[in-house]
């Protein structure tokens, strides 16, 4: 990938993060999806 479109990708990814992270019910749901898939792997 060109390094100029990885910058900018990242620079339009952070602030949905930042907005997701702040949406403790989002977080909860993420977290547990990666759980589940954690015990469904091993």
């Amino acid at each position: 990938m060109d390094p100029c479109m990885r910058s900018y990708l990242q620079k339009l990814v952070m602030p949905v993060y930042c907005v997701i992270g702040k949406i403790p019910a989002v977080r909860n749901i993420s977290n547990k999806i990666i759980v589940l898939e954690k015990r469904g792997r091993y």
